[in-house]
């Protein structure tokens, strides 16, 4: 931080800081929302059914449903 030689720049500086906190503070609250929103049992249900569902057709649908089951079972305990 650079040494302010007189009040007026101490001012500014202090404004300057100010109006970063508030953008950052508005940041914090935007990601929290988001993640709130993405860990929200409807949506988790919704990525793992797409996960579930668009699969590459390679594997086999036997392993598919006890990947799913295991990993319904799991997050269980």
């Amino acid at each position: 931080m650079k040494k302010n030689k007189n009040i007026r720049n101490l001012e500014t500086e202090k404004l300057r800081l100010r109006v970063k906190q508030l953008e950052l503070e508005k940041q914090i609250r935007r990601d929290w929302k988001e993640l709130k929103e993405d860990l929200s049992p409807r949506n988790l249900i919704e990525h793992k059914l797409e996960a579930f569902t668009n699969k590459k057709t390679g594997g086999s649908l036997l392993f598919d449903l006890i990947n799913f089951g295991v990993s319904h079972f799991s997050k269980q305990f």
